[in-house]
This record gives C-alpha cells, structure tokens and sequence, in this order.
C-alpha cells in the first residue's frame, strides 16, 4: 500500500469514529444529528472523540513522513554509494539491481537492520577485486581456460583485501571473500551451509537470477518464472534451500512482494 493511500485512510478512520459516534449519541439522546456532531456533545466525550481524532492524524502523517524521509536517506547514499565505486553505468546499474533484490529477500528473511546495512554495501562492492584482474581475460568472449578462471577467480581475495584498507568497507572485507561459496562446500574456501554468512547467501541468490534476467553472452534472457525454475536446479548445492525458498515466494506471491515493496526502495 502506497504511502499517501495510508494516511488518507488514517484521515478517513478519524472522521468516520466522529461521525459514528455521533450518530450512536443521536439515537441515545435523542438529539438532532448536527447537534450530536459537535454543540451538545458532554465534554468527556468531545474530549475523548478530539484525542482519537488527532492520535489518528498523528500516526498518520508520522508514518507518512517517516517513510519519506527513509526513501530520501536510502536514495542518497545509494546514489553515493554508486558514484564512489564505479566508473561504468551499466556496473552501477546492476549494483542497484541487485541491492533491490537482496534487500526485499533479506526483509522477508528478517535481518537485522546493522545486517541489511552491510549487504548494502556488498551488492556495490562485491567486485572491487576485479581492479586485479587483466582487461583480456574480463574481455574474452567464450569460456576461460582453467589458468584464466584462477586469474580471475584472484578478484575475491582481492578485493577483500582491498576493503580491509578501507576504513567504511572493512566491517564487509570478509563478505566480500566469500560471496561465491555454493552451500554445499563447492566454493573456493570450501566454507558451506550455515557457516557461510547470510548476507553472502542472499547476495548469491540475487546475483545468479540477475544473471538470468539480464543481457548476456551465454544465453537468452529469461522470464521471471523461466529464471526461478533455472535457480531451482541449484537449490541445496549452489545457493541455500531455504533462502531460494523465500525468494521463490517473494518473487510469485504478487501481494507479499508488494508488502516488502514498502521496506525497500529501488534506487533511482
């Protein structure tokens, strides 16, 4: 539900408790109905008729300009974000892509707050690494040779390594090292399940259908649907059951996505 729909209902909900109410003193008292709206109303009652009123409006337009204000917050440093740690659009496009993705699963998951702000920060910086890695080998069309997949594979080390000389990236150098480790141990640390951080299982989930969804050299674009059930071959090996589960639902229960829809904002 859009924010303004909300306070308008608020605003609502305090005019009709007046007038229902009046209505119930008219029929009690025998009075005409504008009578019973305001003149001859005991003042307990205009008093506690005036206190559910504003109470309404109070958490209405709080609630309204709460939201607000968060949007406005998220979309900043977004934007911040996006400007400090990549030169090329479409590198920033995906980082908000997958910021979106990541962000509504980690509120159906609920994560804690601190969490969410680090995952943040790893959908914008999780390739920092690939500074490291040589233009041929980024470039190369087609599959990379196994010495070709070890240079670039350097980039997650890399970039952890990186991030812990940077004082506002060194609480998430440690997502970044593992943001490719598949749940079933297959990864290059060899860390699985649970061991591996939740923030890194969403990431990889979120990461591996934007893969699917967008432009690519291996493949076709595929449909949401289309998308999920390629995901779902590698549920419990690449990426977390569980988390795959969640983001299945989320992504074909139209009215909780639009619930989670209220949490997260899409950067602009």
């Amino acid at each position: 539900m859009r924010p303004f729909v909300r306070l308008l209902i608020y605003c609502a909900a305090a005019i009709f408790l007046w007038l229902a109410d009046s209505l119930l003193l008219a029929f009690g008292q025998g009075l005409s109905y504008p009578d019973a709206l305001w003149r001859f109303v005991p003042a307990t009652r205009l008093l506690l008729r005036l206190g559910i009123t504003l109470l309404l409006l109070f958490i209405g337009v709080l609630r309204f300009t709460a939201h607000a204000v968060r949007k406005r917050e998220i979309i900043r440093i977004n934007k911040a974000d996006s400007g400090a740690w990549f030169g090329r659009a479409d590198s920033a496009k995906k980082a908000e892509r997958l910021l979106y993705h990541s962000l509504r699963l980690a509120t159906v998951l609920r994560m804690r707050p601190r969490e969410k702000d680090k995952l943040r920060q790893l959908c914008y910086c999780y390739d920092i690494g690939m500074v490291g890695v040589p233009d041929w080998v980024l470039e190369k069309d087609g599959g990379l040779t196994h010495d070709e997949q070890l240079l670039r594979d350097r980039h997650i080390e890399l970039g952890a390594e990186i991030a812990r000389q940077i004082p506002q990236l060194r609480r998430i150098a440690p997502l970044i090292a593992c943001h490719e480790e598949y749940y079933n141990g297959g990864g290059a640390k060899g860390m699985y399940g649970r061991s591996i951080p939740l923030a890194c299982r969403i990431f990889l989930v979120a990461l591996i259908y934007d893969y699917y969804t967008q432009p690519h050299a291996d493949g076709r674009v595929l449909e949401n649907e289309e998308a999920l059930d390629e995901l779902a071959f590698y549920s419990g090996t690449v990426l977390d059951p569980d988390v795959f589960a969640a983001f299945r639902r989320l992504m074909s229960d139209k009215r909780l996505g639009a619930a989670v829809a209220e949490h997260v904002f899409a950067p602009e």
